[in-house]
Protein backbone atom coordinates (compact mmCIF):
# COMPACT_ATOMS: atom_id res chain seq x y z
CA UNK A 1 0.00 0.00 0.00
CA UNK A 2 1.30 3.59 -1.05
CA UNK A 3 2.47 5.31 2.36
CA UNK A 4 0.47 8.29 2.11
CA UNK A 5 -2.33 6.46 1.31
CA UNK A 6 -1.61 4.64 4.66
CA UNK A 7 -0.67 7.42 6.19
CA UNK A 8 -4.90 8.83 5.48
CA UNK A 9 -6.04 5.53 6.59
CA UNK A 10 -4.53 5.65 10.06
CA UNK A 11 -5.68 9.16 10.53
CA UNK A 12 -8.87 8.65 9.35
CA UNK A 13 -9.46 5.50 11.36
CA UNK A 14 -10.33 7.30 15.09
CA UNK A 15 -13.24 8.84 12.78
CA UNK A 16 -14.09 5.98 11.33
CA UNK A 17 -14.38 4.09 14.91
CA UNK A 18 -16.42 6.88 16.79
CA UNK A 19 -18.67 7.48 14.09
CA UNK A 20 -19.16 3.31 13.90
CA UNK A 21 -19.65 3.72 18.14
CA UNK A 22 -22.12 6.33 18.29
CA UNK A 23 -24.32 5.77 15.27
CA UNK A 24 -23.97 1.93 14.18
CA UNK A 25 -26.27 0.57 17.20
CA UNK A 26 -28.73 3.00 16.57
CA UNK A 27 -28.74 2.98 12.72
CA UNK A 28 -29.02 -0.67 12.84
CA UNK A 29 -32.51 -0.88 14.77
CA UNK A 30 -34.16 2.54 13.14
CA UNK A 31 -37.37 2.09 11.70
CA UNK A 32 -39.28 4.20 8.55
CA UNK A 33 -40.34 7.15 10.62
CA UNK A 34 -43.67 8.47 8.70
CA UNK A 35 -41.89 12.19 7.84
CA UNK A 36 -41.35 11.45 4.42
CA UNK A 37 -40.06 8.22 4.42
CA UNK A 38 -43.26 7.06 2.95
CA UNK A 39 -43.39 9.76 0.25
CA UNK A 40 -40.10 9.10 -0.72
CA UNK A 41 -39.60 5.35 -0.12
CA UNK A 42 -41.78 2.56 1.53
CA UNK A 43 -44.71 3.77 -1.17
CA UNK A 44 -43.06 5.40 -4.14
CA UNK A 45 -43.83 3.36 -6.82
CA UNK A 46 -40.72 4.46 -8.87
CA UNK A 47 -37.74 3.95 -5.99
CA UNK A 48 -39.68 0.26 -5.95
CA UNK A 49 -38.42 -1.03 -9.58
CA UNK A 50 -34.80 -0.03 -11.32
CA UNK A 51 -36.11 0.67 -15.31
CA UNK A 52 -35.76 3.41 -18.17
CA UNK A 53 -39.18 4.58 -17.18
CA UNK A 54 -38.44 4.92 -13.47
CA UNK A 55 -35.29 6.52 -14.21
CA UNK A 56 -36.62 9.32 -16.62
CA UNK A 57 -39.25 10.00 -14.19
CA UNK A 58 -37.06 10.17 -11.22
CA UNK A 59 -35.04 12.88 -13.00
CA UNK A 60 -38.14 14.58 -14.53
CA UNK A 61 -40.29 14.98 -11.51
CA UNK A 62 -39.34 16.71 -7.99
CA UNK A 63 -39.84 14.95 -4.58
CA UNK A 64 -42.29 17.06 -4.82
CA UNK A 65 -40.38 20.25 -4.29
CA UNK A 66 -37.11 19.14 -4.64
CA UNK A 67 -35.10 18.12 -6.93
CA UNK A 68 -33.16 15.05 -6.28
CA UNK A 69 -32.80 11.95 -9.25
CA UNK A 70 -29.33 10.70 -7.68
CA UNK A 71 -30.66 10.39 -4.31
CA UNK A 72 -34.03 8.40 -5.76
CA UNK A 73 -31.01 6.40 -7.64
CA UNK A 74 -29.86 5.38 -4.57
CA UNK A 75 -32.77 4.33 -3.19
CA UNK A 76 -33.63 2.23 -6.37
CA UNK A 77 -30.38 0.53 -5.91
CA UNK A 78 -31.09 -0.61 -2.20
CA UNK A 79 -34.66 -1.87 -2.89
CA UNK A 80 -33.56 -3.92 -6.32
CA UNK A 81 -30.85 -5.74 -4.15
CA UNK A 82 -32.82 -5.39 -0.18
CA UNK A 83 -35.73 -4.28 -0.57
CA UNK A 84 -37.71 -2.08 2.26
CA UNK A 85 -35.31 -3.53 5.10
CA UNK A 86 -34.93 0.28 7.15
CA UNK A 87 -31.32 -1.18 8.09
CA UNK A 88 -29.93 -1.12 5.05
CA UNK A 89 -30.83 2.79 4.01
CA UNK A 90 -29.73 3.95 7.48
CA UNK A 91 -26.67 1.76 7.38
CA UNK A 92 -25.86 3.75 4.00
CA UNK A 93 -26.69 6.85 5.27
CA UNK A 94 -23.98 6.03 7.72
CA UNK A 95 -21.47 5.11 5.66
CA UNK A 96 -22.11 8.76 3.62
CA UNK A 97 -21.30 10.32 6.47
CA UNK A 98 -18.27 8.57 7.64
CA UNK A 99 -16.93 9.51 4.34
CA UNK A 100 -17.98 12.93 4.43
CA UNK A 101 -16.06 12.98 7.98
CA UNK A 102 -12.59 11.56 6.52
CA UNK A 103 -13.32 14.35 3.44
CA UNK A 104 -13.63 17.31 5.98
CA UNK A 105 -10.35 15.63 7.74
CA UNK A 106 -8.65 15.91 3.81
CA UNK A 107 -9.62 19.10 3.19
CA UNK A 108 -8.68 20.60 7.03
CA UNK A 109 -5.32 19.42 6.26
CA UNK A 110 -4.88 20.89 2.96
CA UNK A 111 -6.27 24.02 4.82
CA UNK A 112 -4.39 24.09 7.65
CA UNK A 113 -1.17 22.03 7.13
CA UNK A 114 -1.88 20.06 10.29
CA UNK A 115 -2.77 16.96 10.74
CA UNK A 116 -3.94 16.74 14.37
CA UNK A 117 -6.28 19.68 14.09
CA UNK A 118 -7.59 18.36 11.02
CA UNK A 119 -8.22 14.86 12.36
CA UNK A 120 -9.87 17.38 15.38
CA UNK A 121 -12.54 19.13 12.36
CA UNK A 122 -13.28 15.60 11.45
CA UNK A 123 -14.06 14.44 14.65
CA UNK A 124 -15.77 17.83 15.26
CA UNK A 125 -17.95 16.90 11.96
CA UNK A 126 -18.80 13.66 12.16
CA UNK A 127 -19.57 13.47 15.86
CA UNK A 128 -21.55 16.70 16.40
CA UNK A 129 -25.14 16.26 17.44
CA UNK A 130 -26.52 18.63 15.43
CA UNK A 131 -26.20 16.72 12.50
CA UNK A 132 -27.84 13.22 13.83
CA UNK A 133 -30.88 14.22 12.14
CA UNK A 134 -29.55 13.66 8.65
CA UNK A 135 -27.63 10.54 9.47
CA UNK A 136 -30.48 9.03 11.27
CA UNK A 137 -33.12 10.10 9.38
CA UNK A 138 -33.63 7.81 5.77
CA UNK A 139 -35.46 10.86 4.00
CA UNK A 140 -32.03 13.11 4.99
CA UNK A 141 -29.90 10.95 2.31
CA UNK A 142 -30.66 13.69 -0.09
CA UNK A 143 -28.53 16.12 2.20
CA UNK A 144 -25.84 13.39 2.93
CA UNK A 145 -25.24 12.38 -0.42
CA UNK A 146 -24.92 16.07 -2.24
CA UNK A 147 -22.50 16.76 0.76
CA UNK A 148 -20.37 13.68 -0.11
CA UNK A 149 -20.09 14.86 -3.72
CA UNK A 150 -19.46 18.52 -2.58
CA UNK A 151 -16.61 18.05 -0.49
CA UNK A 152 -15.08 15.72 -3.38
CA UNK A 153 -15.94 18.80 -5.65
CA UNK A 154 -13.63 20.77 -2.88
CA UNK A 155 -11.11 18.27 -2.72
CA UNK A 156 -10.39 18.35 -6.37
CA UNK A 157 -10.27 21.56 -6.50
CA UNK A 158 -7.72 21.75 -3.75
CA UNK A 159 -5.59 19.35 -5.29
CA UNK A 160 -6.03 21.77 -8.47
CA UNK A 161 -4.46 24.28 -6.83
CA UNK A 162 -1.18 22.29 -6.26
CA UNK A 163 -0.99 19.78 -9.15
CA UNK A 164 0.76 20.10 -12.60
CA UNK A 165 -2.66 18.41 -14.02
CA UNK A 166 -5.10 21.84 -13.00
CA UNK A 167 -6.95 21.22 -15.85
CA UNK A 168 -8.27 17.09 -15.01
CA UNK A 169 -8.34 18.14 -11.40
CA UNK A 170 -10.48 20.77 -12.36
CA UNK A 171 -13.28 19.10 -14.25
CA UNK A 172 -13.20 15.97 -11.69
CA UNK A 173 -14.40 18.66 -9.58
CA UNK A 174 -17.35 19.83 -11.99
CA UNK A 175 -18.01 16.06 -12.65
CA UNK A 176 -18.64 15.83 -8.75
CA UNK A 177 -20.47 19.45 -8.34
CA UNK A 178 -22.82 18.09 -10.81
CA UNK A 179 -23.46 14.60 -8.97
CA UNK A 180 -23.95 16.34 -5.58
CA UNK A 181 -26.37 19.04 -7.54
CA UNK A 182 -28.63 16.40 -8.41
CA UNK A 183 -28.93 15.00 -5.13
CA UNK A 184 -29.96 18.22 -3.63
CA UNK A 185 -29.39 21.58 -5.04
CA UNK A 186 -28.79 23.71 -1.83
CA UNK A 187 -24.88 22.95 -2.38
CA UNK A 188 -24.88 25.24 -5.18
CA UNK A 189 -22.64 27.87 -3.55
CA UNK A 190 -19.91 25.90 -3.52
CA UNK A 191 -18.14 28.22 -6.43
CA UNK A 192 -18.68 31.01 -4.11
CA UNK A 193 -16.21 28.49 -1.43
CA UNK A 194 -14.19 28.27 -4.12
CA UNK A 195 -13.96 32.17 -4.54
CA UNK A 196 -13.14 32.22 -0.61
CA UNK A 197 -10.75 29.78 -0.18
CA UNK A 198 -8.89 31.53 -3.73
CA UNK A 199 -9.33 35.10 -1.66
CA UNK A 200 -7.93 33.63 2.23
CA UNK A 201 -4.83 32.11 -0.27
CA UNK A 202 -4.14 35.19 -2.06
CA UNK A 203 -4.18 32.91 -4.97
CA UNK A 204 -7.08 34.48 -7.11
CA UNK A 205 -6.21 35.75 -10.35
CA UNK A 206 -8.37 36.08 -13.86
CA UNK A 207 -6.96 32.52 -14.94
CA UNK A 208 -8.54 31.49 -12.02
CA UNK A 209 -11.80 33.21 -12.18
CA UNK A 210 -12.27 31.57 -15.77
CA UNK A 211 -12.12 27.90 -14.80
CA UNK A 212 -15.05 29.06 -12.09
CA UNK A 213 -17.59 29.47 -15.05
CA UNK A 214 -18.36 26.00 -16.16
CA UNK A 215 -19.42 25.72 -12.32
CA UNK A 216 -21.40 29.08 -12.24
CA UNK A 217 -23.59 27.69 -15.26
CA UNK A 218 -23.97 24.42 -13.86
CA UNK A 219 -25.70 26.14 -11.04
CA UNK A 220 -27.93 28.73 -12.52
CA UNK A 221 -29.18 25.80 -14.59
CA UNK A 222 -30.19 23.52 -11.40
CA UNK A 223 -31.04 26.77 -9.43
CA UNK A 224 -33.65 27.44 -12.02
CA UNK A 225 -34.40 23.88 -11.74
CA UNK A 226 -35.40 24.39 -8.14
CA UNK A 227 -37.54 27.71 -8.34
CA UNK A 228 -40.12 25.33 -9.89
CA UNK A 229 -40.21 23.45 -7.45
CA UNK A 230 -40.16 25.68 -4.70
CA UNK A 231 -42.79 28.10 -6.61
CA UNK A 232 -45.59 27.07 -3.91
CA UNK A 233 -43.53 27.35 -0.61
CA UNK A 234 -41.77 30.71 -2.06
CA UNK A 235 -45.64 31.82 -2.33
CA UNK A 236 -46.19 31.43 1.10
CA UNK A 237 -42.87 34.12 2.43
CA UNK A 238 -42.68 37.57 2.10
CA UNK A 239 -38.71 38.89 1.65
CA UNK A 240 -39.56 40.48 5.24
CA UNK A 241 -40.37 37.28 6.48
CA UNK A 242 -37.66 35.27 5.57
CA UNK A 243 -34.96 38.05 6.35
CA UNK A 244 -36.14 38.06 9.97
CA UNK A 245 -36.70 34.36 9.95
CA UNK A 246 -32.97 34.16 8.44
CA UNK A 247 -31.33 36.32 11.19
CA UNK A 248 -32.64 34.20 13.70
CA UNK A 249 -32.00 30.63 12.36
CA UNK A 250 -28.74 31.96 12.02
CA UNK A 251 -28.78 33.00 15.72
CA UNK A 252 -30.11 29.86 16.46
CA UNK A 253 -27.39 27.17 14.88
CA UNK A 254 -24.95 28.93 16.57
CA UNK A 255 -26.17 28.78 20.08
CA UNK A 256 -26.65 24.81 19.05
CA UNK A 257 -23.50 24.60 17.74
CA UNK A 258 -21.80 25.35 20.75
CA UNK A 259 -24.60 24.05 23.00
CA UNK A 260 -25.99 21.32 21.33
CA UNK A 261 -29.18 20.10 23.58
CA UNK A 262 -32.71 20.29 23.11
CA UNK A 263 -32.48 19.23 19.79
CA UNK A 264 -35.57 18.24 17.78
CA UNK A 265 -37.39 17.75 14.38
CA UNK A 266 -39.65 20.60 14.50
CA UNK A 267 -38.91 24.02 15.45
CA UNK A 268 -42.56 26.12 15.06
CA UNK A 269 -42.51 29.47 14.95
CA UNK A 270 -45.85 30.19 17.16
CA UNK A 271 -45.50 34.10 17.30
CA UNK A 272 -45.53 37.08 14.57
CA UNK A 273 -42.21 37.65 12.78
CA UNK A 274 -42.44 41.23 13.12
CA UNK A 275 -39.01 43.69 14.14
CA UNK A 276 -40.71 45.47 16.68
CA UNK A 277 -40.33 41.90 18.71
CA UNK A 278 -37.22 40.83 20.89
CA UNK A 279 -37.02 37.59 19.00
CA UNK A 280 -36.20 38.88 15.91
CA UNK A 281 -34.73 42.60 17.05
CA UNK A 282 -32.07 40.64 18.71
CA UNK A 283 -31.27 37.94 16.73
CA UNK A 284 -30.92 40.98 13.38
CA UNK A 285 -28.43 42.84 16.42
CA UNK A 286 -26.53 39.95 16.40
CA UNK A 287 -25.94 38.66 12.88
CA UNK A 288 -25.13 42.35 11.81
CA UNK A 289 -22.49 42.00 15.02
CA UNK A 290 -21.66 38.81 13.74
CA UNK A 291 -20.65 40.34 9.79
CA UNK A 292 -18.65 43.30 11.15
CA UNK A 293 -17.13 41.14 13.51
CA UNK A 294 -15.73 38.97 11.12
CA UNK A 295 -14.15 41.73 9.05
CA UNK A 296 -11.60 42.09 12.13
CA UNK A 297 -11.57 38.50 12.42
CA UNK A 298 -10.37 38.46 8.83
CA UNK A 299 -7.16 40.73 9.76
CA UNK A 300 -6.55 38.51 12.84
CA UNK A 301 -6.66 35.05 11.39
CA UNK A 302 -8.34 33.87 7.19
CA UNK A 303 -8.45 31.05 8.34
CA UNK A 304 -10.88 31.28 11.29
CA UNK A 305 -12.73 34.05 8.82
CA UNK A 306 -12.84 31.66 6.38
CA UNK A 307 -14.48 28.91 8.39
CA UNK A 308 -17.57 31.42 9.51
CA UNK A 309 -18.11 32.63 6.16
CA UNK A 310 -18.13 29.22 5.09
CA UNK A 311 -20.77 28.50 7.26
CA UNK A 312 -23.18 31.63 6.01
CA UNK A 313 -22.49 30.79 2.88
CA UNK A 314 -23.41 27.24 3.21
CA UNK A 315 -26.31 28.11 5.02
CA UNK A 316 -27.82 30.68 2.71
CA UNK A 317 -29.80 28.54 0.13
CA UNK A 318 -31.84 26.97 3.64
CA UNK A 319 -32.70 30.06 4.46
CA UNK A 320 -35.13 30.72 1.38
CA UNK A 321 -38.58 29.07 2.83
CA UNK A 322 -39.43 28.46 6.53
CA UNK A 323 -43.08 26.75 5.58
CA UNK A 324 -44.30 23.52 4.74
CA UNK A 325 -47.52 21.66 4.83
CA UNK A 326 -48.90 25.47 6.06
CA UNK A 327 -46.27 24.51 9.20
CA UNK A 328 -44.25 27.65 10.03
CA UNK A 329 -40.63 26.91 11.38
CA UNK A 330 -37.58 28.59 11.74
CA UNK A 331 -35.22 25.87 11.63
CA UNK A 332 -34.29 22.70 10.91
CA UNK A 333 -31.08 20.59 12.02
CA UNK A 334 -30.19 18.98 8.54
CA UNK A 335 -30.43 22.73 6.96
CA UNK A 336 -26.87 23.22 9.36
CA UNK A 337 -25.27 19.85 7.81
CA UNK A 338 -22.88 21.40 5.13
CA UNK A 339 -22.48 24.47 7.30
CA UNK A 340 -21.00 22.40 10.16
CA UNK A 341 -18.24 22.03 7.85
CA UNK A 342 -16.89 25.72 8.08
CA UNK A 343 -17.35 25.24 11.45
CA UNK A 344 -14.94 22.58 12.12
CA UNK A 345 -12.35 24.17 9.23
CA UNK A 346 -12.69 27.17 11.72
CA UNK A 347 -11.90 25.12 14.74
CA UNK A 348 -9.15 23.64 13.31
CA UNK A 349 -7.65 26.69 12.78
CA UNK A 350 -8.33 27.66 16.03
CA UNK A 351 -6.58 24.77 17.12
CA UNK A 352 -3.43 25.80 14.72
CA UNK A 353 -3.58 29.33 16.08
CA UNK A 354 -3.66 28.76 19.74
CA UNK A 355 -0.97 25.94 19.55
CA UNK A 356 1.62 28.14 17.14
CA UNK A 357 1.10 30.80 20.23
CA UNK A 358 1.70 28.96 23.24
CA UNK A 359 3.19 25.18 22.01
CA UNK A 360 3.31 24.02 25.95
CA UNK A 361 -0.76 23.92 26.09
CA UNK A 362 -1.19 21.94 23.48
CA UNK A 363 -1.83 18.58 25.59
CA UNK A 364 -4.41 20.70 27.40
CA UNK A 365 -6.27 21.78 24.68
CA UNK A 366 -5.89 17.97 22.90
CA UNK A 367 -7.73 17.30 26.46
CA UNK A 368 -10.33 19.68 26.41
CA UNK A 369 -10.58 18.27 22.52
CA UNK A 370 -11.16 14.95 23.59
CA UNK A 371 -13.72 15.81 26.36
CA UNK A 372 -15.41 17.67 24.17
CA UNK A 373 -16.01 14.95 21.63
CA UNK A 374 -16.98 12.62 24.73
CA UNK A 375 -19.54 14.61 25.45
CA UNK A 376 -20.90 15.35 21.74
CA UNK A 377 -21.10 11.65 20.99
CA UNK A 378 -23.04 10.12 23.71
CA UNK A 379 -25.14 13.33 23.29
CA UNK A 380 -25.57 12.41 19.23
CA UNK A 381 -26.18 8.50 20.12
CA UNK A 382 -28.92 9.66 22.29
CA UNK A 383 -30.78 11.25 20.20
CA UNK A 384 -29.72 8.89 17.27
CA UNK A 385 -32.46 6.68 19.45
CA UNK A 386 -34.87 9.06 19.22
CA UNK A 387 -34.73 8.73 15.73
CA UNK A 388 -35.14 4.73 15.79
CA UNK A 389 -39.25 4.71 16.40
CA UNK A 390 -42.07 6.86 15.42
CA UNK A 391 -43.52 7.05 19.15
CA UNK A 392 -40.11 7.93 20.31
CA UNK A 393 -39.65 10.41 17.37
CA UNK A 394 -43.19 12.42 18.16
CA UNK A 395 -43.34 12.12 21.90
CA UNK A 396 -39.30 13.65 22.37
CA UNK A 397 -40.59 16.22 19.78
CA UNK A 398 -43.73 16.64 22.02
CA UNK A 399 -41.94 17.09 24.99
CA UNK A 400 -39.35 19.62 23.67
CA UNK A 401 -41.61 21.88 21.44
CA UNK A 402 -45.32 21.27 23.09
CA UNK A 403 -47.10 24.19 21.64
CA UNK A 404 -46.12 22.37 18.02
CA UNK A 405 -48.85 21.39 16.14
CA UNK A 406 -46.91 18.99 13.71
CA UNK A 407 -45.70 16.24 15.75
CA UNK A 408 -49.43 15.90 17.67
CA UNK A 409 -50.58 15.89 13.83
CA UNK A 410 -48.47 13.79 12.76
CA UNK A 411 -48.21 11.38 16.06
CA UNK A 412 -51.93 10.98 15.55
CA UNK A 413 -51.35 9.99 11.97
CA UNK A 414 -49.05 7.38 12.29
CA UNK A 415 -51.73 5.82 15.17
CA UNK A 416 -53.92 5.82 12.39
CA UNK A 417 -52.24 3.15 10.71
CA UNK A 418 -51.03 1.43 13.73
CA UNK A 419 -55.34 0.99 14.28
CA UNK A 420 -55.32 3.11 17.21
CA UNK A 421 -58.37 5.86 16.13
CA UNK A 422 -59.45 6.60 19.63
CA UNK A 423 -55.47 7.52 21.21
CA UNK A 424 -54.99 9.49 17.25
CA UNK A 425 -58.03 11.29 17.57
CA UNK A 426 -56.87 13.03 21.22
CA UNK A 427 -53.69 13.74 19.16
CA UNK A 428 -55.18 15.31 16.06
CA UNK A 429 -57.58 17.25 18.32
CA UNK A 430 -54.17 18.48 20.48
CA UNK A 431 -52.58 19.64 16.87
CA UNK A 432 -55.60 21.68 16.70
CA UNK A 433 -55.56 23.37 20.28
CA UNK A 434 -52.01 24.58 18.74
CA UNK A 435 -53.23 25.53 15.70
CA UNK A 436 -54.39 29.00 15.43
CA UNK A 437 -55.20 29.24 11.88
CA UNK A 438 -57.07 26.38 11.17
CA UNK A 439 -55.73 23.97 8.75
CA UNK A 440 -57.34 21.80 6.35
CA UNK A 441 -54.95 18.78 6.90
CA UNK A 442 -55.51 18.31 10.92
CA UNK A 443 -59.45 18.87 10.49
CA UNK A 444 -59.34 16.20 7.87
CA UNK A 445 -57.47 14.36 9.77
CA UNK A 446 -59.63 14.49 12.49
CA UNK A 447 -62.61 14.05 10.23
CA UNK A 448 -60.92 10.63 9.51
CA UNK A 449 -60.91 9.70 12.82
CA UNK A 450 -64.13 9.72 13.54
CA UNK A 451 -65.60 8.09 10.90
CA UNK A 452 -62.95 4.98 11.80
CA UNK A 453 -64.68 5.59 15.19
CA UNK A 454 -68.55 5.50 13.45
CA UNK A 455 -69.48 9.08 13.94
CA UNK A 456 -70.39 9.71 10.87
CA UNK A 457 -72.25 13.52 11.61
CA UNK A 458 -69.16 14.41 12.80
CA UNK A 459 -67.12 13.56 10.62
CA UNK A 460 -68.90 15.11 7.91
CA UNK A 461 -69.27 18.51 9.58
CA UNK A 462 -65.01 17.98 10.20
CA UNK A 463 -64.83 17.71 6.29
CA UNK A 464 -66.89 20.52 5.91
CA UNK A 465 -64.89 22.99 7.64
CA UNK A 466 -61.74 21.94 6.30
CA UNK A 467 -63.70 22.61 2.91
CA UNK A 468 -64.58 26.04 4.14
CA UNK A 469 -61.32 26.64 5.86
CA UNK A 470 -59.45 25.93 2.48
CA UNK A 471 -61.35 29.34 1.03
CA UNK A 472 -62.21 29.72 -2.96
CA UNK A 473 -59.00 30.07 -4.07
CA UNK A 474 -57.30 27.77 -6.42
CA UNK A 475 -55.25 24.62 -4.48
CA UNK A 476 -52.22 23.90 -5.81
CA UNK A 477 -51.43 21.34 -2.62
CA UNK A 478 -52.72 17.91 -3.03
CA UNK A 479 -53.46 16.96 0.40
CA UNK A 480 -55.71 19.93 0.33
CA UNK A 481 -58.42 18.01 -1.49
CA UNK A 482 -58.76 15.10 0.92
CA UNK A 483 -61.77 16.83 3.00
CA UNK A 484 -63.66 17.03 -0.64
CA UNK A 485 -62.88 13.03 -0.99
CA UNK A 486 -63.46 11.43 2.18
CA UNK A 487 -66.60 13.81 2.04
CA UNK A 488 -67.76 12.60 -0.99
CA UNK A 489 -67.37 9.19 0.51
CA UNK A 490 -69.43 9.25 3.33
CA UNK A 491 -71.94 10.72 0.93
CA UNK A 492 -72.16 7.76 -1.02
CA UNK A 493 -72.22 5.40 1.77
CA UNK A 494 -75.44 7.20 2.66
CA UNK A 495 -76.61 6.59 -0.91
CA UNK A 496 -76.60 9.93 -1.67
CA UNK A 497 -75.30 9.71 -4.89
CA UNK A 498 -75.77 13.23 -6.16
CA UNK A 499 -74.04 15.23 -3.68
CA UNK A 500 -70.96 12.42 -3.49
CA UNK A 501 -69.76 12.67 -7.13
CA UNK A 502 -70.51 16.36 -6.76
CA UNK A 503 -68.05 16.31 -4.15
CA UNK A 504 -65.59 15.05 -6.35
CA UNK A 505 -66.32 17.47 -9.13
CA UNK A 506 -65.61 20.31 -6.82
CA UNK A 507 -62.22 19.10 -5.93
CA UNK A 508 -61.48 19.63 -10.08
CA UNK A 509 -62.67 22.51 -10.39
CA UNK A 510 -60.41 24.06 -6.95
CA UNK A 511 -57.82 22.50 -8.24
CA UNK A 512 -57.59 21.48 -12.72
CA UNK A 513 -53.70 21.17 -12.33
CA UNK A 514 -53.67 18.45 -10.12
CA UNK A 515 -53.72 14.57 -11.49
CA UNK A 516 -55.08 13.19 -8.37
CA UNK A 517 -58.48 14.70 -8.25
CA UNK A 518 -58.80 14.37 -11.80
CA UNK A 519 -58.12 10.10 -11.16
CA UNK A 520 -60.61 10.09 -7.77
CA UNK A 521 -63.54 11.87 -10.50
CA UNK A 522 -62.37 9.39 -13.16
CA UNK A 523 -62.81 6.74 -10.52
CA UNK A 524 -66.60 7.93 -9.34
CA UNK A 525 -67.65 7.83 -13.10
CA UNK A 526 -66.18 4.18 -13.62
CA UNK A 527 -68.20 2.88 -10.46
CA UNK A 528 -71.35 4.29 -11.54
CA UNK A 529 -70.64 3.11 -15.36
CA UNK A 530 -69.62 6.51 -16.96
CA UNK A 531 -67.43 5.20 -18.63
CA UNK A 532 -67.11 7.86 -21.85
CA UNK A 533 -66.70 10.35 -18.86
CA UNK A 534 -64.10 8.08 -16.25
CA UNK A 535 -62.09 8.13 -19.77
CA UNK A 536 -61.98 11.89 -20.16
CA UNK A 537 -61.19 12.18 -16.62
CA UNK A 538 -58.09 9.61 -16.85
CA UNK A 539 -56.95 10.80 -20.04
CA UNK A 540 -56.47 14.32 -18.21
CA UNK A 541 -54.75 12.51 -15.53
CA UNK A 542 -52.06 11.59 -18.19
CA UNK A 543 -51.84 14.38 -19.94
CA UNK A 544 -50.64 16.12 -16.49
CA UNK A 545 -48.59 13.29 -15.60
CA UNK A 546 -47.37 10.73 -17.69
CA UNK A 547 -46.08 8.68 -15.23
CA UNK A 548 -49.78 8.16 -13.28
CA UNK A 549 -49.77 4.04 -13.90
CA UNK A 550 -52.85 3.69 -11.59
CA UNK A 551 -54.44 6.07 -14.40
CA UNK A 552 -53.06 4.47 -17.40
CA UNK A 553 -54.24 0.48 -15.84
CA UNK A 554 -57.86 2.65 -15.43
CA UNK A 555 -57.77 4.08 -18.48
CA UNK A 556 -56.88 0.96 -20.34
CA UNK A 557 -59.47 -0.71 -18.59
CA UNK A 558 -62.40 1.69 -19.35
CA UNK A 559 -61.33 2.00 -23.04
CA UNK A 560 -61.51 -1.82 -23.51
CA UNK A 561 -65.19 -1.46 -21.85
CA UNK A 562 -66.03 0.65 -24.36
CA UNK A 563 -65.00 -1.54 -27.36
CA UNK A 564 -61.65 0.72 -28.13
CA UNK A 565 -59.30 -2.40 -28.05
CA UNK A 566 -56.48 -1.32 -30.03
CA UNK A 567 -56.73 2.07 -28.01
CA UNK A 568 -56.37 0.22 -24.84
CA UNK A 569 -53.91 -2.20 -26.33
CA UNK A 570 -51.93 0.52 -27.07
CA UNK A 571 -52.13 2.33 -23.66
CA UNK A 572 -50.98 -1.27 -22.13
CA UNK A 573 -48.38 -1.64 -24.32
CA UNK A 574 -46.73 2.37 -22.89
CA UNK A 575 -47.52 1.03 -19.37
CA UNK A 576 -45.84 -2.09 -20.05
CA UNK A 577 -42.59 -0.86 -21.36
CA UNK A 578 -42.71 2.03 -17.51
CA UNK A 579 -43.50 0.01 -14.87
CA UNK A 580 -43.42 -3.72 -16.72
CA UNK A 581 -44.40 -5.61 -12.88
CA UNK A 582 -47.38 -3.18 -12.32
CA UNK A 583 -50.16 -5.11 -10.20
CA UNK A 584 -52.94 -6.04 -12.55
CA UNK A 585 -51.26 -4.86 -15.69
CA UNK A 586 -50.41 -8.42 -17.01
CA UNK A 587 -53.88 -9.90 -16.40
CA UNK A 588 -55.57 -6.73 -18.54
CA UNK A 589 -52.99 -6.75 -21.09
CA UNK A 590 -53.52 -10.91 -21.81
CA UNK A 591 -57.52 -10.33 -21.48
CA UNK A 592 -57.24 -7.29 -24.22
CA UNK A 593 -54.79 -8.95 -26.71
CA UNK A 594 -57.23 -12.30 -25.93
CA UNK A 595 -59.84 -9.82 -26.85
CA UNK A 596 -58.08 -8.42 -30.15
CA UNK A 597 -57.82 -12.10 -31.34
CA UNK A 598 -60.99 -13.60 -31.34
Amino acid sequence: MHASLRSWLLWSLPIILAALAVYLWPALHADFVSVDDGLLITNNMAVHELTLASLTYNFTHYDPELYIPLTFLSYQLEYLFFGLQPWIYHLTNLLLHIGSAVLVLVIARRLTGNRLAALCAGLFFVLHPLNTEAVMWASGRKDLLSTFFFLLSLVAFLQSKHSHHTKRWMWISLACFVLALLSKVSIIVLPAIFLLIDLTDGTLSKKRTISYWPFAIAALVFAVIAVFGKTNTFSHSSPGMITLLSAKSIVYYLHRIVVPLHLTMFYPQTTPVTLASAEFLVPVILVIALLIGLVFLARFSKRLALGWLFFLIALSPDLLHYSKNEFVFYASDRYAYVGTIGIALGFAALLVSLSKKRPQREKPIMLLCICLFAWYGWTAHVYATVWQTNPALYGHAIQEEPTAWMPYNNYGTFLMQEGKPQEALAQFQKAQQNNAPKTPLILTNIGVAYNTLGDTEKAKDTFRQAIAVIGTGSVTDPQKLAAYYMLGELHEKEGNDTQALQSFKDATVRAPGIAEAHYNLGIQYEKRGRLADAEGEYAKVVALDAHFPDAQLHLADVLAQQGSLMKSFSQLVKLKAQYPNYPGLQELYDRVREAMHQ
